[in-house]
């Protein structure tokens, strides 16, 4: 195991999944990640937290393709809710990635969004409950799916929904949201982009004092490879194909006093 010491730690092991680990004090980020999925149309990969964390995001990456289904959170072969991610037709193989949070007071709820049956009916949209447990709710990640695949991202909008954009799916798309309070829990969303060619990464982190909690690909009329969360701790998104940039969104939380 290697350890890296900074204002926040990033540690990487190896095993059947990967963690990349956020911590400010006694709240406690990792990333999980699932095995790659198989080659056939609807092939999962799947992934869950460890008990006593919180699923706070849930992305999928295809390293190969931009022929994916995207990614949901529902309950995985294992009985416990998790991030589940699907191939989609002629793709070559996917991952899911679930943020895992342990933080004081934290709760959790998942939202599904209506579908988008056409690119012009103005998308999918999942709404927080404005709060959980007396406290105040914000939303954590997004996740979008589409059995039709042809996906071209979700975008947080702080602080209480998640929009999932259809500018390419004629059947229809799914957008759903992480919703989560806390005592003094406040969040909100770092985005940049880049690169216009396939393959091209926008990679965005979090400011000290702030943990990544979900991460998300944004990419207008264009198709991605998805997104996910590095070793570094920095959400990482990967462009689809050659003749428009794209974005990276990451969700930042902390506790406010």
């Amino acid at each position: 195991m290697n350890t890296l010491y900074f204002v926040i730690c990033v540690a990487v092991v190896a095993d059947l999944s990967t963690f990349s680990t956020a911590q400010v004090c006694d709240r406690l980020c990792v990333t999980r990640t699932g095995l790659k999925s198989g080659t056939d149309e609807d092939s999962i990969s799947e992934v869950t937290c460890e008990d006593g964390k919180f699923l706070t995001g849930c992305s999928s990456y295809s390293e190969d393709s931009s022929e994916r289904a995207g990614e949901q959170i529902k309950k995985a072969s294992n009985g416990k809710l998790g991030c589940i991610a699907t191939n989609g037709e002629n793709g070559l193989g996917t991952r899911a990635y679930a943020r895992c949070c342990k933080w004081p007071h934290m709760s959790c709820k998942y939202v599904n969004g209506n579908k988008s049956s056409t690119p012009d009916d103005g998308g999918s949209m999942a709404f927080c409950p404005d709060n959980i447990n007396c406290f105040d709710t914000f939303v954590t990640g997004c996740s979008l799916r589409s059995p039709w695949k042809g996906l071209t991202g979700a975008k947080p909008m702080m602080p209480n929904y998640c929009l999932g954009y259809n500018e390419n799916v004629n059947k229809g798309l799914w957008v759903s949201s992480a919703c989560c309070s806390a005592s003094n829990f406040n969040c909100n969303t770092k985005s940049v982009q880049t690169g216009t060619v396939e393959g091209d990464k926008a990679i965005v982190g979090c400011d000290d004092g702030w943990i990544l909690t979900g991460c998300s690909v944004r990419n207008p009329n264009h198709p991605t490879r998805g997104a996910y969360i590095d070793d570094d701790d920095n959400c990482v998104a990967v462009n689809g194909a050659d003749g428009k940039a794209i974005w990276a969104i990451a969700v930042c939380c902390k506790d406010t006093y």
